[in-house]
């Protein structure tokens, strides 16, 4: 039925069927909320939050990139790549980011949360 359905799409696209294996399941709750926010786009980043507020700008604030996606938190601000190359693979891409190992879904949820403290003390620097 999800095959045919209409949500879930992104999701979808790396994760077709239940994957009873899946390594979400081995880490804390905290960790697997992260995950599974990335994973879904439902993190609480601007371009998220822009779709639910038109209100609320775009706008990524460490890099002033016109959206702050989940890709490119990820894959593609320049900011982050100290980060990135310290607890992501070495070619990073969204499968073997949010979709792999124990130990990589761990430090991609801290990768996840060290980029939101710069993008916390960025906000406060453009206040």
């Amino acid at each position: 039925m999800w095959a045919m359905g209409q949500t879930g799409r992104v999701v979808y696209k790396y994760m077709n069927s239940l994957k009873t294996n899946d390594n979400i399941r081995t880490i804390s709750r905290k960790e697997q909320v992260t995950i599974f926010r990335l994973r879904t786009e439902h993190a609480p980043l601007n371009y998220h939050l822009n779709r639910i507020n038109p209100q609320h700008p775009p706008i990524f604030p460490l890099c002033n990139d016109q959206f702050e996606t989940t890709d490119h938190l990820l894959l593609h601000c320049p900011n982050l790549d100290d980060l990135r190359q310290d607890l992501l693979p070495p070619t990073p891409d969204i499968t073997n980011i949010l979709y792999s190992t124990t130990d990589q879904l761990k430090n991609t949820s801290k990768f996840y949360h060290m980029a939101m403290g710069r993008r916390a003390n960025a906000h406060r620097l453009l206040d």
